[in-house]
């Protein structure tokens, strides 16, 4: 199963109805419901590894544990914690 690309502008604009989207330049989220949504920038243009996590839950790379949940597009996501 190949994961949509969405371009970065929509990507940024779909979730803004819900807060502020945060970046820190690669990586984008917003906090929505207990848990962040998110999305990496791939390329200039382009967005790629939507994903959603309960804000409590953080990964540990010591032991390889991965508190993501990861969806074949942005809406998906949203509408797993909206």
């Amino acid at each position: 199963m190949s994961r949509s690309h969405m371009s970065l502008d929509k990507a940024i604009k779909m979730p803004s109805k819900y807060g502020e989207v945060k970046n820190n330049g690669i990586q984008y989220w917003i906090h929505l419901n207990g848990h962040s949504v998110g999305f990496l920038k791939n390329g200039e243009d382009s967005t790629t590894c939507y994903n959603t996590r309960r804000l409590t839950d953080h990964s540990d790379i010591q032991s390889d544990y991965d508190a993501c949940s990861y969806w074949d597009n942005l809406t998906q996501a949203i509408r797993s914690v909206a």
